[in-house]
This record gives structure tokens, C-alpha cells and sequence, in this order.
């Protein structure tokens, strides 16, 4: 009888019997895979085939969104150098490499919990290095109960502070004003800084400093009063974005932007509008080209502007007395290169004078948001079709050009004044035939219906056209265009 020992031989036998096949396909399948692993390996896919310097060209459209203009998104990624590091092992050994990913830093203490917020602003400042340029974008929770948070992250921020770029930092705008900013909280230097966005904060009460920004271009501020008290060196600003109307501490902020090119009057609360007299003569900005005018409430400090160099407006919302302002800045400014003007639901009775007094050099008229009836727009096509006003127009873009029941009629009437005006414009309806002066293809021109305004032509209806040709085409309810 064979002993217990020899049993478990046997079976250990029959088992290593067994794994031998398993062990050799074991082994092809090895063999299968690191041949598979080594093609993989030789693939090249097109974006890892670019040169280091191309890549973080391409990452900077990700990383580097500036706009001085732009609204905080909460849905947009937070930390787009954290996206990009983390979308394969070659781009993160990249983004590791090198300082450029990790100098824009976007924190917000809204949406994270305030110390990974600190954390994480700590380690972008690690790995941008000690001499790259930072753009920081921090946005904070309203309310006072928070202010901490600015204070935490001024505090970190500090060392970095000669380095600084850009600087953004604003708070939950529903809580309007519910966040002083202590001003002793900025550095007393920023030699770097060229764009500084202050727009949702005011100032602590009686605070004032003094900031040596030498190469500061952008500012955008809640008001002048909270720019005045900064202290900041304005000698080099290009762009002024204010929010709300404060006119005295205006008109003495424009007098130190001597080489203003772009000013930015927001739509602030009316409200919180701080009017007032100002003494002295008015303010000449010989350098400003760019003007937008956002809200009504701004044209007592209209009354105080010359801008001899103007040459593109954008005007939202102005009624009578702004436009009555608007227009004795043109004529006190006489700007000979003023192009391009930009109306967002601005009154056909403010927007009827504002035309007429615009110098023949302007081109480009965008019209936005109108509220204009039937004869308000009947009114301007017929003075611009018999260059009553704008004369050198070269372009018309017209956006929401008519409301209610009478927008079949008011599209209308811009096609006519478009043709008549520029002549030879085919809709494509017609077959590339180019259109003469009115609707009528041999030079006649529509009859008018009553009232003044012009007939639409329906398909069927007679067209004055040869017969065979095809009819006119009926205005749809749309946007018109047009340009030579």
C-alpha cells in the first residue's frame, strides 16, 4: 500500500502534467502581448508628434482667457492647466516641465472649500517659478461674514506680488456691495501689474493708499471712487471700464488718463448713481477712440467730454436726455476719423437726431434691440435711402429690426431703403439677377401704400417684371443687412 507521501507526488505529478500546455500558452500569449505593446508603442498620434514650443502655443488659448470685459463662468473648467496635465502622461510630463501652464491661476472660494482654494493658489505659485508673469482671477463669496477669505488670499499672494500681470477679483454679484475692500490689502508696488479688474468691490470706509503701478493699461472699477482712492499710477491707462455713475470723482479720474484710447461707461444701478456739479473747464481726451455709453444716466458727464479722436461708438439705451448729450459731445468734439456706431435699444425719437448729426465720415451702422414702430423705421429708411443722414454708409447691419404685428411690413421697408440706396442687391430668390433701384427690375419704383410707408409686393401679385420673370421674393421676419 503506498504511503501517504507517495499519493501527493502522484497528484503533484498529474497537476504539473497539466500546467505544462497552460505554461506555453501563457507564454505565446506574453509574447502576443509585448509584440502588440511595441506597435502601440511605435504609433505616433498627431498632437503627441508636435514640437514641445507648438503645444504650450496651443495650451495658452486654453490657459490665458483675458478678456478685460469677461463675466466670471462658474461651469467653465477652473483650472484649465490641471485639465490639460491630466490628459495623458506625455502632456502631463510637460505641463510639469515647464512654468507657462501654472501662471494663470483661476480660484474661486465660491464653489471650493476656502483652504483648498489656499492650497491650490500655494502650488501654482510653486510651479510658475520666480520670474514668469502671473494672471490671477480670484472670485470670493458675498457677504461680510467673508472678507476673511480676501485677506487669505492677499496673504498668499503677497510674495508673488511684483510678478502679478492681471488681476481680477470680484465676489457673488447678487450680494451687491455686501464686500468692503480694505485698500491696505493691495501691495504698495505692482511694477508688473498691466490689468486690474475691481469692478464688484468699494472700499472700506476713510482708506486710502498708494500704488506704483507704472505699466497699468486696463482698469475696471465698481466707480471713480473707488480708483481715486488707490492711488494707482494712471499715466499708461488705455482702458477705463466704470460701473457706476459718480460724476464729480469721474471727471477728475479722466483728468489723470491722459492717453485714454477705450472708455467703458457700464449700466449701473440708477440707484446708486452719485450726480452732483462740477466746476472747471471740461475734459479733453486727445487719444480716446473707443466709446461705450451703457445707460442713460452718464450724459451729464457727456456734457463734460471732448473727444477729437473718436472713432468708434456703442450707445445702449439712451433716451432723450442722453441722446440730447450724445450729440453736443459730436458737435463739441468735431472727430474727423469717427467710422463705426453701435445703437442698442435706443428710441427712434433719440436715434432720429443722433443720425443726423453724425459726421458723413461714418461707414459701419449697427442697429440693435430697436423698439422703433412702423413710422419711426419708415422715418429713417426713407432719410437714409435719400442720404438725408450717413451719407458715406458703406455698411448697415440690423439686428431684432421690428417687433409686433407690423414686422412683415417693416422688413419690408428695410429691403426697399437697401436697394434704392445701394442698388444692384439681388436676394437669392432671384435666380443671382441684380436687382435696379427699388423693386422694379426696369427702374421703376413701387407705388406707396397709404400713410407713406412702402408696399410689400406678395408672389403673385404684379411686379412690374416681364412676364416669365420670377416673382419678387416676400420679406421674411428677419435681421437685414447690407453693404456694398
Amino acid at each position: 500500500m503506498p504511503s501517504a507521501a507517495a499519493l501527493l507526488r502522484g497528484q503533484i505529478a498529474v497537476l504539473d502534467t497539466q500546467l505544462r500546455p497552460l505554461r506555453q500558452q501563457i507564454a505565446v500569449l506574453d509574447a502576443e502581448r509585448a509584440q502588440l505593446a511595441a506597435q502601440l508603442d511605435d504609433i505616433k498620434y498627431p498632437i503627441l508628434t508636435l514640437p514641445d514650443d507648438v503645444t504650450l502655443r496651443i495650451w495658452s488659448f486654453v490657459l490665458n482667457p483675458w478678456n478685460p470685459f469677461y463675466e466670471y463662468d462658474a461651469f467653465a473648467p477652473a483650472q484649465p492647466a490641471i485639465v490639460v496635465a491630466s490628459v495623458c502622461r506625455a502632456w502631463r510630463a510637460l505641463a510639469l516641465s515647464t512654468t507657462a501652464p501654472w501662471a494663470t491661476i483661476t480660484a474661486s472660494w465660491e464653489h471650493t472649500k476656502p483652504e483648498d482654494c489656499t492650497a491650490l493658489v500655494s502650488l501654482f505659485l510653486r510651479r510658475s517659478g520666480s520670474t514668469r508673469p502671473l494672471d490671477a482671477d480670484f472670485q470670493f463669496p458675498g457677504g461680510p461674514e467673508h472678507s476673511w477669505t480676501v485677506t487669505d488670499a492677499f496673504r498668499v499672494l503677497q510674495p508673488a506680488a511684483g510678478r502679478l500681470r492681471r488681476l481680477r477679483i470680484s465676489f457673488d454679484e447678487d450680494e451687491y456691495d455686501a464686500v468692503a475692500l480694505d485698500c491696505n490689502l493691495l501691495p504698495a508696488a505692482l511694477p508688473a501689474l498691466e490689468v486690474l479688474d475691481l469692478r464688484f468691490f468699494s472700499l472700506a470706509a476713510d482708506t486710502a493708499t498708494s500704488i506704483f503701478t507704472p505699466k497699468l493699461r486696463t482698469l475696471c472699477v465698481a466707480s471713480a471712487e473707488v480708483a481715486l482712492p488707490l492711488g494707482l499710477s494712471l499715466d499708461n491707462l488705455v482702458t477705463l471700464m466704470l460701473v457706476r455713475v459718480r460724476l464729480p470723482q469721474t471727471v477728475d479720474l479722466l483728468r489723470e488718463t491722459p492717453r485714454l484710447e477705450t472708455l467703458h461707461l457700464a449700466a449701473g444701478r440708477p440707484e446708486e448713481g452719485g450726480y452732483g456739479t462740477v466746476g472747471g473747464a471740461g475734459v479733453v481726451l486727445s487719444h480716446l477712440r473707443e466709446l461705450w455709453c451703457m445707460h442713460d444716466k452718464w450724459d451729464a458727464l457727456l456734457d463734460r467730454l471732448t473727444l477729437p479722436a473718436l472713432e468708434t461708438v456703442t450707445l445702449r439705451r439712451l433716451r432723450d436726455v442722453g441722446s440730447v448729450a450724445f450729440i453736443a459731445l459730436i458737435q463739441r468734439s468735431a472727430p474727423s476719423a469717427l467710422r463705426s456706431i453701435t445703437l442698442v435699444d435706443v428710441t427712434s425719437a433719440a436715434g432720429g437726431p443722433i443720425m443726423a448729426a453724425l459726421p458723413p465720415t461714418v461707414a459701419a451702422l449697427k442697429l440693435d434691440s430697436l423698439s422703433w414702430d412702423s413710422h419711426g423705421i419708415y422715418l429713417f429708411c426713407r432719410a437714409v435711402r435719400r442720404r438725408h443722414c450717413l451719407r458715406g454708409l458703406e455698411h448697415l447691419h440690423v439686428v431684432q429690426p421690428h417687433t409686433g404685428r407690423a414686422s412683415v411690413s417693416s422688413v419690408g421697408m428695410w429691403v426697399d431703403m437697401v436697394a434704392a440706396r445701394w442698388g444692384g442687391w439681388a436676394p437669392p430668390e432671384s435666380g443671382g439677377r441684380r436687382l435696379g433701384r427699388g423693386y422694379g427690375r426696369r427702374g421703376r419704383r413701387r407705388p406707396e401704400a397709404p400713410g407713406g410707408a412702402p408696399q410689400v409686393v406678395r408672389p403673385g401679385a404684379h411686379t412690374g417684371c416681364r412676364r416669365g420673370a420670377p416673382p419678387r421674393p416676400v420679406a421674411q421676419d428677419a435681421g437685414a443687412g447690407a453693404g456694398r
